[in-house]
């Protein structure tokens, strides 16, 4: 849903035809709208026109694991995606992963995650030390920090 600007009212974006979305983030103008959709495995991007109408697009398509469960943009417009798996799998081999998309919607680096069932994400400017993203971890029950900074160094 978003407010419209000719009148406190609330439309919808997509209306009873999503499949569990989870994550959201927002371009600063809010002229993109970026919704991770769990059960479709996929990220969406709705880009707003100039007659205030949004217009949807499948951003990314993952494959394997269950889906994005949490996004968030960097200062430099990378988008950062959460992908959840099951620890039930029992395997240790098997994470969650950070995908990173360019602006043009492709997994330009993938991180694996501490733990499989990555569930949330923000990513915060630290000053001096530059942006660090955060994540939280269910199966854990923790919250992990990584500055961006470090990513970087491994491209």
């Amino acid at each position: 849903f978003c407010v419209s600007q000719e009148a406190p009212l609330l439309k919808p974006l997509a209306l009873e035809c999503l499949a569990h979305p989870s994550g959201i983030a927002t371009r600063g103008d809010g002229s993109v709208v970026f919704v991770a959709e769990t059960m479709s495995n996929r990220v969406l991007r709705f880009v707003r026109r100039s007659n205030d109408v949004y217009h949807c697009s499948v951003y990314h398509q993952f494959n394997g694991g269950v889906g994005p469960t949490a996004i968030a943009l960097d200062a430099s417009g990378r988008l950062f995606v959460a992908r959840y798996e099951f620890a039930e799998l029992g395997e240790t081999s098997i994470r969650g992963m950070i995908a990173i998309l360019d602006d043009a919607g492709k997994c330009v680096m993938e991180v694996q995650a501490p733990g499989p069932e990555v569930l949330g994400m923000s990513i915060a400017d630290v000053s001096e030390g530059g942006e660090t993203l955060y994540v939280s971890e269910q199966s854990s029950g923790k919250v992990y920090s990584l500055p961006l900074a470090n990513l970087e160094e491994q491209q």
